[in-house]
């Protein structure tokens, strides 16, 4: 009667098969701009979060972009600026013309250059500030470009393979 009495203990239970194991969600972190891997800071098998830095990309070729999109902007602006004083100078002097028009003392062809000048000046004022909202938005082009040179880990998981090398020069 010994061998039906109840013992306490641990019950396990083991399961054996052969297959492959495949994750549950797979994501390829690749890159959007090329250049030339500078580090790595995750390997395979290393686990990782979701923003973490797994790589980077030579920056200086997108920071000089950034600086050059930089100095467009500054050149941009300033041009609209003296433009917009070339303008302000224009009207005055339009505005005296008309004056003097009145009283007879410039000719009609005086007065009509003064008037088209204002033209002339306003629509160049109109080109250069969209020339300067246009240097603004390749600003913002470079900046994302330059923040693309560090690959981020897309989610928390595993790193099952790696395909680059240091040195390796990368396509986007």
């Amino acid at each position: 009667s010994s061998d039906l009495a109840a013992t306490r203990g641990s019950i396990s239970r083991e399961v054996l098969t052969s297959g492959v194991l495949e994750p549950k969600t797979a994501v390829d972190a690749g890159s959007q701009v090329s250049g030339t891997i500078q580090s790595l800071s995750a390997d395979f098998n290393a686990r990782v979060k979701a923003g973490q830095v797994l790589a980077q990309i030579d920056p200086a070729p997108y920071d000089t972009r950034l600086a050059e999109a930089r100095a467009e902007r500054i050149q941009g602006e300033a041009e609209a600026e003296r433009l917009r004083s070339e303008l302000d100078d224009l009207r005055t002097k339009a505005a005296r013309a008309v004056e003097l028009a009145k009283d007879g003392l410039i000719t009609q062809a005086e007065l009509d250059a003064a008037q088209m000048a204002v033209k002339q000046s306003d629509a160049a004022l109109k080109a250069a500030i969209a020339g300067a909202q246009a240097a603004n938005a390749r600003v913002d082009e470079a900046a994302v470009n330059r923040a693309r040179t560090t690959i981020r880990s897309p989610m928390d998981g595993l790193i099952v393979s790696r395909n680059v090398e240091v040195g390796q020069t990368i396509a986007a």
